[in-house]
């Protein structure tokens, strides 16, 4: 493959370096570390008409699937749709029967490595997912999100910071971030 900056073949040609200035981390290409950069900056250029955006084009275009409703990848088997081929490939496993992903802890095994990561924290004891507003911990991203969704969530968690806050403000008023500092 040749190089699209300097016309040399990748193995052969002087490599570029392009480094970023904020993390060290070394890039082949500009366009690489330009796209680097924005985790950085924050910039995400490709905006969608619901208010969110995005970094590049195409995970604006995966979103958009999200209001089109469009799932391009049918099942041959059961006929669910999926928005991603690759996703289509995950589900195709439950279908044939293989379960490649093996348990190093039991017996268990699964067709998807998701799935074997969440079972062997089970084993770890690993919950490495906090809600900072309570403390409690989840074994996985989607557990804490559904957990801060519920409605009494916030509401207890509202009547706990205000006992802390009436805690503070009866035995330690004059340091209390809670009372007007005079």
């Amino acid at each position: 493959e040749v190089c699209r900056d300097c016309g040399y073949p990748q193995e052969e040609g002087p490599a570029r370096q392009y480094k970023c200035s904020l993390c060290e981390k070394i890039y082949s290409r500009a366009s690489d570390l330009k796209r680097h950069q924005m985790k950085h900056t924050g910039e995400r250029p490709f905006a969608c008409e619901c208010g969110k955006s995005f970094t590049h084009v195409w995970l604006l275009n995966k979103h958009q699937q999200i209001h089109t409703r469009e799932r391009p990848y049918p099942c041959t088997e059961c006929g669910k749709s999926f928005t991603q081929l690759q996703i289509l490939n995950r589900h195709l496993l439950t279908h044939n029967g293989q379960r490649p992903f093996q348990c190093s802890y039991c017996e268990k095994s699964f067709a998807q490595l998701a799935s074997l990561t969440r079972h062997e924290r089970i084993h770890t004891g690993e919950r490495p997912y906090l809600c900072t507003t309570c403390q409690k911990t989840f074994l996985t991203h989607g557990e804490l999100v559904r957990h801060q969704r519920k409605k009494p969530h916030s509401l207890l968690h509202m009547k706990k910071i205000s006992k802390i806050v009436h805690f503070c403000v009866l035995f330690f008023p004059e340091n209390c971030l809670g009372t007007p500092q005079t």
